[in-house]
């Protein structure tokens, strides 16, 4: 077990795949136009990470196209293969791709709020409810996260989440 950079535990076993998925997810946040190299990176530093299955179906997801649903379905059921030893916010981000990737948006929405009142500082859960509520045209949805968040951590920590060169992204 290691922690994140955003202080998270994370269930792998290898420093060099929590590096890596603290790359991939800052790659993500900063639009790396090398983010898929990041995940395959993450991915060969440690096959058995549940959420790394996980940030595969996101990605894949963040397509919004129909064509992608099954890569997407299949990382989630790679990922919860994986999950027993995950902790309780990764098996929830598993679940909250499985929602989305079942075209239930409102669940997975619902999960990442979930995540993130217990865990303000998960960059990802953010990133994702802003992304589905901005797709649906759910202005108020940001309200909800911002309520989901209320530890204030967006607002003091603004790098965790977002590249402060991105005026239209800060917090």
């Amino acid at each position: 077990m290691h922690l994140d950079i955003r202080g998270l535990p994370i269930s792998t076993a290898s420093a060099e795949a929590a590096a890596a998925f603290d790359h991939l997810v800052k790659g993500y946040l900063t639009f790396r136009a090398d983010t898929p190299d990041r995940l395959a990176a993450l991915l060969e530093a440690d096959a058995d990470f549940a959420l790394a299955h996980c940030m595969k179906g996101y990605f894949a997801m963040l397509a919004f196209k129909q064509a992608v649903v099954p890569v997407a379905l299949q990382a989630a059921r790679t990922a919860q293969s994986l999950a027993a030893d995950a902790t309780q916010r990764e098996r929830d981000h598993v679940a909250a791709l499985t929602a989305w990737a079942n075209g239930e948006l409102d669940g997975a929405i619902g999960t990442w709020e979930s995540i993130l009142r217990a865990h303000p500082n998960d960059a990802v859960a953010f990133r994702l409810a802003h992304f589905v509520n901005f797709w649906l045209g759910r202005p108020s949805g940001h309200g909800r996260l911002g309520r989901a968040c209320d530890s204030g951590v967006v607002g003091r920590h603004p790098e965790l989440f977002v590249d402060p060169r991105l005026p239209l992204l800060r917090p």
